[in-house]
C-alpha cells in the first residue's frame, strides 16, 4: 500500500485540528488557570500538600508558562472513564481500573485525551533525512540516521526512539492504527 492509502486526508486534517485545539487550550486557558489556581491554593491547603508531595510540587501560585504546561500535560494525560472532564492541577495519583485518582496522591492531572502529543512535530524528518531524499539520486545525497551504524530501524535504534517515537505526528498516526485495550 502507498502511504496515502494508509493515511487518508481526513486523518491529516484531524491531526492538525486536534493539535491546534490543544495549543489554544493552553494559550487561552493559561491566564484563567493562574487566577483559579491562586484562589484554590491557599497556604493551608498547599501546606498540607507539601507535607505529602513535597514543597516543590505545591506552590501557592503559578506563572503563565507553568499554567500553560499544566494544561498541555492535562490534554496529553491518560483518559479517565470516571472523570471525563478531568482536572489539570498536578496533585493526583494515577487512576487504575479499581482505584480512582486521589488528590495529593501524586503529581498527575486527572483525565485527558489519552494521547501524549508533547514533543517536537516532524522531528522524524531528521531521522529519515527527508530534506535530502531524492529518488533520482538515491543513495548519493540521502543519508537517513538508521544508515549510520544501525542496520535495522526501530525499537533497538536509540535515534528512532529519540526522534520518531517522540514525534506527535508519529504518535497520532500510530494511535490511529493501534487497537484499543479491552477493559
Amino acid at each position: 500500500k502507498s502511504i496515502s492509502e494508509n493515511f487518508p486526508r481526513q486523518d491529516a486534517i484531524d491531526f492538525f485540528v486536534y493539535t491546534t485545539i490543544r495549543q489554544l487550550y493552553a494559550a487561552f486557558g493559561g491566564e484563567p488557570l493562574t487566577q483559579s489556581y491562586s484562589a484554590f491554593a491557599s497556604p493551608e491547603l498547599m501546606g498540607a500538600c507539601a507535607g505529602i508531595l513535597g514543597a516543590e510540587n505545591c506552590a501557592t501560585s503559578i506563572s503563565l508558562p507553568e499554567a500553560q504546561k499544566m494544561l498541555l500535560d492535562h490534554a496529553d494525560h491518560a483518559f479517565s472513564s470516571r472523570n471525563t472532564g478531568g482536572v489539570p492541577l498536578p496533585f493526583w495519583s494515577e487512576e487504575t481500573e479499581t482505584t480512582p485518582a486521589i488528590m495529593f496522591g501524586g503529581t498527575s492531572p486527572v483525565s485527558g485525551s489519552g494521547l501524549d502529543l508533547s514533543g517536537t512535530s516532524f522531528s522524524l524528518t531528521a531521522y529519515f533525512d527527508v530534506a535530502n531524499f531524492n529518488p533520482a539520486a538515491f543513495g548519493d545525497t540521502w543519508n537517513p540516521m538508521y544508515a549510520d551504524g544501525n542496520t535495522v530501524m526501530g525499537l533497538s535504534d536509540p535515534m528512532f526512539v529519540q526522534l520518531v517515537e517522540t514525534d506527535p505526528v508519529y504518535k497520532w498516526f500510530t494511535a490511529g492504527v493501534t487497537p484499543a485495550k479491552d477493559t
